[in-house]
């Protein structure tokens, strides 16, 4: 994983839960001149995609990305790891690995 950080846990009172800052400072080169302009993100559990009912929104404020979560339910109680794909203004792409999102 990419991050010091491993684990956000998620229980079912959490509704867009957040911002977590995922702060990428000192990760991309030159974050001053060329910064991060989109992020896109992905979540799995046991291979399965799970972005649509865990990420709720997001917001880029370089070099720090942040995110909302939302409590999946039930059926996807487990460890979910996220991936992240930034873009600089000049057009380099970068993917992150995160993980865990554990949903409780």
């Amino acid at each position: 994983m990419d991050f010091d950080v491993a684990s956000i846990d998620l229980v079912p009172a959490t509704l867009a839960w957040g911002p977590y800052r995922f702060n990428f400072q000192g990760a991309v080169p030159d974050p001053e001149g060329n910064p991060i302009v989109s992020a896109t993100f992905r979540s799995y559990r046991n291979g399965t995609e799970t972005s649509a009912q865990l990420i709720q929104s997001s917001q880029v404020e370089s070099p720090v990305v942040n995110v909302w979560f939302n409590y999946p339910g039930v059926d996807l109680h487990g460890k979910h790891t996220l991936l992240f794909r930034l873009t600089a203004q000049k057009g380099g792409a970068k993917i992150f690995e995160f993980g865990y999102v554990d949903v409780g």
